[in-house]
């Protein structure tokens, strides 16, 4: 008896003295580890650009492969990683606030649109070129447009912001996290000063033939246009009034081009060129960033690479006079 309770002591201490270790190493990494979720690629790359040389900050996205946030359905791998994360940032709109629900006590969330300064606008239909019966079904006027990082003038304003947030989380990299963010916002002023000299003289209405998730992009430098569709609605069949008043628009306009997106309703493009019989007009896409896949996160998409394509293809579209 004595000695079958010597063994289990044995047992019971030899256990203790692996779990200690085991705890203390647990523990450790859980404290110097910060895990970093992003709900869309542009804040995601925000972030990956600010940390990118600090050590023990893991950055994760959940909306991949080529799904949109509106239409966007969570797994349970999902919800768990949300619950995971020390860091969840996330727009704040209608697509994404089940977000907030699924974030632990002990994280720290981070809502863009509710940041000081943040440009919102609500899905309006103003430019709307036409509307049909269905689209007075639903009146999306105090809706908030979710593309807020189409906005260069909110990408600085919510980096600054993150770089507040990732300082005090991890003191250790505050210095290169204040360092790579400043040069960081520095190109994205840039950028907004390109759009800005660039847009100074854009009087007259552009016509884009598509989806319209770019209000942010266009309300900052007080471009006027008329679109097929308000907002990123999953309507893509527009009526035979719409595509008319497009095309007369497309005549009226001093520019020889129709802009779309990144993933355009060809048909309904060319149907609005061909009824603008005085133009032989050119289609330009605009990149919303929504429809990236892994692959092109892998082979190097970058927002400011996108914002800097998009500003390559306003400039063109500018020029592009009859």
């Amino acid at each position: 008896m004595k000695k079958t309770f010597v063994k289990i002591l044995s047992f019971c201490l030899c256990l203790l003295m692996l779990a200690t270790p085991l705890c203390s190493c647990r523990s450790k990494d859980s404290s110097d580890k910060l895990t970093v979720l992003c709900t869309v690629f542009p804040v995601y790359d925000w972030v990956k650009s600010i940390t990118q040389d600090t050590e023990n900050i893991e950055v994760e996205l959940l909306v991949q492969n080529g799904a949109d946030l509106h239409s966007f359905q969570p797994s349970f791998s999902d919800m768990a990683s949300i619950k995971n994360s020390d860091i969840v940032i996330y727009v704040g709109g209608e697509s994404d606030k089940w977000v907030s629900d699924s974030i632990s006590e002990n994280a720290v969330a981070v809502e863009l649109s509710s940041i000081d300064g943040m440009s919102k606008h609500g899905i309006s239909k103003e430019s709307v070129a036409s509307e049909s019966e269905d689209h007075h079904e639903h009146d999306h006027d105090n809706t908030m447009d979710e593309h807020i990082w189409l906005s260069v003038k909110n990408a600085m304003i919510a980096c600054e912001y993150i770089c507040h947030v990732l300082s005090e989380k991890s003191e250790i990299n505050a210095e290169k996290i204040s360092q790579s963010a400043k040069s960081y916002i520095s190109t994205l002023e840039g950028i907004d000063k390109a759009l800005t000299d660039m847009c100074v003289d854009a009087s007259s209405p552009v016509v884009f033939a598509d989806r319209f998730p770019f209000v942010y992009l266009f309300s900052d430098y007080n471009i006027p246009y008329y679109a097929a569709f308000e907002g990123c609605t999953t309507d893509t069949n527009a009526d035979f009034s719409t595509i008319i008043e497009l095309a007369e628009k497309l005549d009226e306009s001093e520019y020889n081009c129709v802009l779309t997106t990144e993933s355009p309703n060809d048909a309904l493009v060319s149907k609005v060129i061909s009824q603008a019989t005085k133009k032989n007009a050119e289609a330009l896409a605009l990149n919303s960033m929504q429809s990236l896949t892994s692959q092109d996160i892998e082979d190097g998409a970058s927002y400011i690479d996108i914002m800097t394509a998009n500003t390559a293809v306003l400039q063109k579209l500018f020029k592009a006079k009859d």
